[in-house]
């Protein structure tokens, strides 16, 4: 971080604290005359150094954000059994359901 920058960060601190003890003690500035006060200190920071915006990133930039060791790419998923659904042990129980084979 370049002085001057560090300049401006602490202009910014000290009128945050000073504007904070202000209202506390229920004295003056308004809010509105001290957000003027914040928007003044802020101003110089932004011109020492101005808010930078990404490049946006088409489909494959965005995929190329996410390896596959992270996404789980090469994990395989297994059909849950009715033990798992169930929990504990599951007996297969004959079922009462009619099949008819041939009508």
């Amino acid at each position: 971080m370049n002085q001057a920058l560090a300049e401006a960060m602490a202009n910014v601190i000290a009128t945050t604290l000073d504007l904070q003890e202000a209202w506390l003690q229920s004295t003056e500035p308004t809010f509105d005359a001290g957000r003027e006060r914040l928007k003044r200190a802020f101003g110089l920071v932004h011109q020492l150094a101005p808010p930078l915006r990404p490049n946006p990133l088409d489909q494959d930039g965005l995929l190329g954000l996410f390896s596959a060791d992270i996404t789980g790419a090469d994990f395989t998923l297994y059909p849950a059994t009715q033990a798992d659904m169930r929990g504990g042990t599951y007996e297969t129980k004959p079922s009462l359901e009619v099949i008819y084979d041939e009508v």
